[in-house]
């Protein structure tokens, strides 16, 4: 399965797909334990399991893949998530290092 997130910083957005792989990891779940726990739950198959929420308003540091596309498409790249973490020490070195001056809130 994949999940489009929508990831935002002080400098811009973009859309990236977590893979089952990745997003996992902080969901704790895989995609078939994520289904049938919310099918169990009386989910509706066209609605989202509440686990995915957790991945929300949370930082991460991403390892990304972008796969270049026709100049005269509608999107111009596509980005693939190879590794993320949200290692505490790793986002705040990173946060330091990219984002000394915080622009805006996203920063802190």
């Amino acid at each position: 399965y994949s999940i489009h997130v929508r990831v935002i910083d002080h400098t811009d957005a973009a859309s990236f797909v977590l893979f089952d792989r990745e997003a996992s990891k902080f969901l704790g779940k895989s995609v078939d334990e994520l289904r049938q726990s919310y099918m169990a739950k009386g989910g509706d198959k066209n609605s989202c399991p509440e686990e995915i929420n957790r991945l929300r308003d949370r930082k991460f540091i991403f390892k990304v893949q972008l796969e270049m596309r026709d100049i005269n498409s509608y999107e111009l790249c596509v980005i693939h998530v190879l590794k993320m973490t949200n290692e505490d020490s790793l986002v705040s070195t990173f946060i330091n290092k990219y984002c000394p001056e915080p622009v805006s809130s996203l920063c802190d």
